[in-house]
């Protein structure tokens, strides 16, 4: 019991996606009944995937150099229309 009182304090005191998926995890572990077990792991691997997003985030050059980005066709007529921002007006990257 005093783990979950341990997990729960933690808890309280983060916010990002991977300090949650730590306490899920510790959680995942501990926790007495197979649905709260169940409920912590779907939290878990929810987090996790939060934080891999992120990660391949990181790994696109358009959001490292926080350029537009949009391939939809809608991007096209939008900026067709003269809409700044869509990502359409944009020279591709090459290297």
């Amino acid at each position: 019991m005093s783990h979950q009182l341990a997990a729960a304090a933690y808890q309280e005191t983060t916010s990002a996606p991977i300090n949650s998926a730590k306490v899920a995890y510790l959680n995942a572990l501990i926790s007495e009944t197979p649905a709260a077990r169940y409920s912590a792991t779907t939290q878990l691997f929810q987090n996790l995937g939060h934080v891999l997003h992120h990660v391949q985030d990181m790994a696109q050059p358009q959001h490292v150099r926080n350029d537009a980005h949009c391939d939809a066709p809608v991007c096209a007529v939008l900026a067709s229309l003269g809409v700044q921002g869509t990502g359409a007006e944009a020279a591709p990257l090459r290297l």
